[in-house]
């Protein structure tokens, strides 16, 4: 009899957990992992100089995309265009929320708010960038945020405060999260000899850059690390349950601040590290700025790039500990036997200089491809087979290609559009639209949600082999001035050295995709003023 019953319970457990499989298998989930700060062209799967086995290992088995551009080359304005697919200039996010910036309401109209309605648990852990007005509040559909501030402050207060007391030049405060550095003596000379500590003030960029070099704590310590622990943690949780996810990992690495831990700070020696063939191509507008000033101000007594080289090594450096994160929690999705039944996409907010140009950090007017163009990767095996594609995309795209996936409605209003039909070769790439754009824009002044007439702007159009750019002379708006033009072509001058925009042999081109940006902003809503120039 109590075997009889034995086997009969055997039984019963038996088809629950089956239940919960096919439960599970029958709504796929979704994962995306999106670090900050990301240059595509330093992953090896995009032939660049940093080894990613986990991030190729996505792109061997996905599909990579080869054109891939960021709605602008700023952290909240894009990371918000992500999760509604509109452009900065209509949603109104233009700047970093916080003081500058009003950032997302909690009742707004997102995609992963639209998958909690739909029954998905729905997480965001990582950083977040898109504060309402009431600071640490957080979004009803993600209800259990791991960001910076306040959860990975107050779970560190107490080793926070203690590193103060190992001295100035051993610690470094990053916006009130103090880390234990050691400084090279390269380092410290090259402050010592430009007198840069006097020099540059004490603005959070000049303490970034001031205390660059070895973070010294252990990796279980480090931001990343818990973010992709609770990622991993989430993971098996809602495998367990049969209950369905939706979680974006959004790294911080390779974003500032400038530290790394061991192993990673010891792979990449400086003097062993190839700088850039552009790095003394710099356009006249950047001369000045404090992404070249980083570079420019911090060599050494006998000119040697002390700044630069210790820069990319911390950058480099990121990146590798960002890839064995990223190995984690594909670990983890593989222990599930959820890898196969998960929307996997990949790619960062915008990218960095790293020595483009003779620059480090970011420029976010510059739209040079280093900090533009974007890594894409999307794997979802059974419905997509592993390729290399090159349709003309955009961060706004990452959600209707998800919810196509899903078989899901789009939400209205959208600028973006799905991939779908472009991975599985229902269409051609050259079918697509073949211009995507990015901008910056300058900040309302009462920090609102809205573009006025006043309001400076910056413009990108790529596409066809070129990209062309329109500045604002004055950071004014620029249907006051006649606007700088610039123009390179890709295909040939892919370092973006030559500009052509004043080359008369170009001229039919540049007007063409002058036109695409004036047709851009009348099928967005953009505001009037972009001039349309005669050639």
């Amino acid at each position: 009899m109590n075997k009889y019953i034995l086997q009969c319970v055997s039984v019963i457990i038996s088809l629950q957990l089956t239940a919960i499989g096919l439960m599970a298998a029958q709504q796929p989930n979704v994962l995306l992992i999106f670090p900050d700060q990301l240059q595509r062209d330093v992953l090896s799967c995009y032939g660049g100089p940093v080894s990613t086995p986990n991030i190729d290992r996505l792109a061997n088995e996905g599909v990579r995309f080869t054109e891939a551009t960021c709605p602008t080359p700023y952290c909240a304005p894009t990371r918000m265009s992500l999760v509604t697919s509109v452009y900065p200039h209509q949603h109104g996010v233009v700047q970093n929320t916080g003081w500058k910036q009003r950032g997302m309401n909690v009742d707004e109209n997102t995609y992963p708010r639209v998958l909690n309605a739909d029954g998905y648990a729905t997480h965001h852990y990582g950083k977040w960038h898109l504060e309402p007005e009431k600071k640490g509040q957080t979004m009803p559909w993600y209800p259990d945020q791991f960001r910076y501030f306040p959860e990975f402050y107050d779970s560190m207060a107490g080793k926070f405060e203690s590193y103060k007391d190992r001295g100035d030049g051993r610690f470094s405060d990053w916006y009130g999260l103090i880390f234990p550095i050691e400084i090279t003596d390269d380092m410290n000379v090259a402050i010592e000899h430009n007198g840069l500590k006097e020099k540059w003030g004490g603005s959070s960029f000049a303490k970034m850059a001031i205390g660059m070099g070895r973070l010294e704590l252990e990796r279980e310590d480090c931001y990343d690390f818990q973010v992709a622990d609770r990622a991993i943690e989430t993971i098996q949780k809602h495998t367990a349950e049969g209950t369905p996810f939706m979680i974006n990992v959004a790294f911080n690495v390779p974003h500032d601040p400038y530290l790394v831990p061991a192993p990673y700070y010891q792979q990449f020696p400086p003097d062993e590290l190839e700088l850039p063939e552009n790095v003394n191509q710099l356009h006249e507008r950047f001369k000045d700025a404090w992404a070249r000033r980083v570079v420019t101000e911090m060599r050494g007594p006998d000119g040697k790039e002390i700044g630069l080289r210790e820069y990319m090594r911390i950058y480099y450096g990121n990146v590798k500990f960002l890839d064995d994160q990223v190995g984690r929690v594909l670990h983890a999705l593989e222990e599930s036997g959820q890898m196969d039944n998960t929307i996997i996409v990949f790619l960062s907010d915008h990218g960095d200089m790293a020595g483009g140009h003779g620059m480090a950090w970011k420029e976010t007017v510059a739209f040079y491809e280093e900090v533009a163009a974007i890594p894409l990767i999307v794997r979802y095996p059974s419905k997509l087979k592993p390729q290399v594609n090159r349709t003309p995309s955009s961060t706004l795209d990452v959600f209707p290609t998800i919810f196509d996936l899903l078989h899901r409605d789009q939400l209205d209003g959208i600028a973006g559009k799905s991939l779908v039909p472009y991975m599985t070769g229902e269409k051609a790439a050259t079918e697509a639209y073949p211009y995507t754009f990015s901008e910056r824009i300058s900040t309302n002044p009462k920090a609102e949600r809205e573009i006025l007439p006043e309001m400076a702007g910056h413009f990108m159009v790529r596409g066809k082999g070129f990209k062309y750019m329109v500045y604002s002379q004055n950071d004014e708006p620029l249907y006051r001035e006649e606007p700088i033009e610039v123009l390179y072509h890709l295909s040939n001058d892919p370092g973006e050295v030559v500009d052509l925009a004043y080359n008369p042999e170009f001229a039919s081109v540049k007007a063409e995709m002058n036109r695409a940006l004036h047709d851009w902003f009348e099928e967005t809503g953009g505001w009037k003023g972009v001039p349309v120039l005669k050639h």
